[in-house]
């Protein structure tokens, strides 16, 4: 088939990368973690911590990735700056960076997603219920059946920051992300940042 015919020329360029002396831009030194290739295209290996991301040469591309996140939360308005409060435990947060690549393996993008540690959400206080939406396969396989038996035309996007689009009705505290003082360099170490929108890591996110 037309696929496994793409599949087997992708591995070989990754294999063909990993073995060769000349790699992409992000490079694997003794020094530095080590990101596979091959691990990386068939989803073994598709985020990479903040601590992870300052030890590599490549770290400006990381950087700028957190400051496109951190502005798009802004100019949405997902949080606002407030005083810490005295009878809420605020959360904690944590970066995940991930690279995007398309179908020959080349990187397209950097992404830097700063999400919520559920784990410390508190049933009855931070939220009451949840939610997750998922696409089961046979819904998926009548939905394509349809297509090819009307001779639709199919077409397949990315809604960017999805999850900030929604507005969140519980009152949930944060502690200040790492990095954000790179683009709120006057920010008060001591407050808070209320969220109004949803955040990737909530319990209640997906239903919001």
């Amino acid at each position: 088939m037309e696929v496994d015919k793409l599949v087997k020329e992708k591995r070989k360029i990754l294999e063909e990368w990993e073995n060769s002396s000349q790699t992409p831009a992000i490079t694997t030194t003794r020094h530095l973690p080590t990101i596979s290739w091959t691990a990386l295209a068939q989803g073994e290996q598709s985020s990479f911590s903040l601590r992870e991301v300052r030890q590599r040469p490549d770290w400006p591309r990381w950087l700028e990735a957190a400051k496109e996140e951190l502005i798009s939360m802004q100019l949405q308005e997902v949080f606002e700056v407030v005083p810490r409060p005295a009878h809420k435990r605020p959360l904690t947060s944590l970066w995940v960076f991930k690279i995007k690549m398309d179908t020959m393996g080349n990187i397209t993008k950097y992404k830097g997603r700063l999400t919520v540690r559920g784990c410390q959400a508190v049933l009855g206080v931070d939220y009451l219920d949840t939610y997750s939406p998922v696409a089961k396969m046979p819904a998926i396989r009548i939905f394509l059946s349809l297509v090819t038996q009307f001779n639709l035309k199919t077409s397949q996007f990315d809604v960017p920051t999805a999850f900030l689009k929604a507005n969140l009705d519980d009152k949930i505290f944060i502690e200040l992300p790492e990095l954000f003082d790179v683009v709120n360099n006057d920010i008060n170490r001591s407050h808070v940042l209320k969220l109004k929108k949803a955040v990737y890591g909530l319990p209640q996110a997906p239903r919001s």
